[in-house]
């Protein structure tokens, strides 16, 4: 990591977040004796509350930075749903655990091997900018220690084959193209 101290970063990284929900209800959620916890010891998630029924719930990863390879830019990941759910707590941690053994990045895809959420068809999250939020959300500084903010988006398996055919760029076209609704676990596919 750079000369930035991690305290410091997890401050920006605070401040960061309540810049950017100012006037929101906000939880830190702990994901208990999970693995990443081992590695990141103050890995949390925050939760942001929406405002009204319009907006969704947005889960935040704090402390996978802290897993990354890359000594001067870490990233943390976003996740947003329908509903407020501990269960999108342990998704962050099982992603940032994955961050440690392999890089990820925008345009990675991360196979769940069962849906998001119960009963859902999506059980793969691509890695991506947050364009909900815009690059406001994505970039945060921490004196010469650089955060980004990247969304998991979940897709289903045909959405997953057409990145690895065509790329991402042809993905996110259809999605454009389609205007799906991201908070639909059970929403179809745009192959």
């Amino acid at each position: 990591m750079s000369q930035v101290s991690s305290t410091h970063i997890r401050h920006a990284l605070h401040d960061h977040v309540d810049s950017h929900w100012p006037g929101y209800d906000k939880s830190l959620l702990r994901v208990g004796d999970h693995p990443v916890t081992t590695a990141s010891p103050n890995f949390r998630v925050a939760c942001i509350h929406p405002k009204n029924s319009e907006e969704p719930w947005a889960y935040l990863s704090l402390g996978a930075y802290e897993l990354g390879a890359d000594p001067l830019c870490g990233l943390e990941f976003l996740l947003l749903a329908r509903e407020r759910s501990e269960h999108h707590a342990g998704i962050l941690a099982l992603v940032a655990s994955l961050h440690s053994q392999s890089a990820l990045k925008q345009g990675s895809v991360i196979d769940l091997q069962e849906p998001w959420i119960a009963g859902g068809t999506l059980q793969h999250l691509l890695v991506t900018l947050p364009y909900p939020y815009g690059p406001n959300l994505e970039r945060c500084q921490a004196g010469l220690f650089s955060l980004r903010v990247l969304w998991l988006l979940p897709i289903t398996g045909a959405e997953f084959a057409l990145t690895k055919r065509e790329g991402l760029e042809a993905l996110e076209a259809r999605f454009e193209a389609e205007g799906i609704d991201f908070l639909d676990p059970d929403r179809a596919s745009v192959v």
